[in-house]
């Protein structure tokens, strides 16, 4: 499966951006981001990390991705399936991290059926999680968008950021939106609750 990083907002009949793709790792993001490896990683041993407001519902079972290594989130992988009338919703999702050995991936949560599709985003080199915007309706997610920021040690850069394009489609009029973020931290993890479908998502953050 094919891993995609989004350098501008090209829409695509899929509701998401579909771009051309480049192998990054830990020294690749260093060079252009400044990450404080072991700053993050002591902070994560020493559990100094902090939870965002929750984004959706509090229903279900809870879940937490939260590397032990100590780990920068970089993307997601999603789950994509039909939904009432709509043709492809976020139904799941599974994290995407950088640790300073390469990428490592976090468990599916979200939709017991369906499998993650070529519907990825990762951060360009030296950008990370900053923000998540999602539409919910009155059961779980439906949509998202993901707003990246640059790395700057343990803190993010506001004035330097870019949003991808929003995946699934789904009825505005049936939605609330809302976004959830790091407070301009290093994100190292998500949190939630999930079922048949992905009920409520947190960012987690070091601080």
């Amino acid at each position: 499966m094919k891993t995609i990083r989004i350098f501008s907002l090209m829409l695509a009949t899929c509701g998401a951006a579909i771009l051309p793709t480049y192998s990054s790792n830990a020294e690749d993001f260093d060079r252009r981001g400044g990450i404080a490896w072991e700053e993050i990683e002591r902070l994560v041993a020493q559990g100094a990390v902090k939870e965002s407001a929750l984004l959706s519902h509090d229903t279900s079972d809870p879940y937490k991705d939260l590397p032990e290594e100590g780990a920068v989130l970089v993307g997601f992988e999603f789950i994509m399936t039909p939904f009432k009338k709509s043709p492809r919703t976020v139904r799941g999702i599974r994290a995407i991290f950088l640790t300073r050995h390469g990428e490592i991936k976090g468990a599916q949560h979200g939709a017991e059926v369906g499998k993650p599709t070529d519907m990825n985003v990762v951060a360009r080199p030296g950008y990370a999680v900053g923000k998540v915007t999602g539409q919910f309706d009155g059961v779980a997610i439906r949509r998202l968008r993901i707003h990246f920021q640059r790395i700057d040690g343990v803190k993010l850069d506001a004035n330097d950021a870019y949003d991808s394009s929003w995946f699934g489609i789904y009825d505005r009029n049936l939605t609330t939106e809302a976004t959830i973020e790091t407070r301009d931290h290093v994100p190292v993890g998500i949190a939630g609750r999930s079922g048949w479908g992905l009920d409520g998502m947190k960012l987690v953050f070091v601080e």
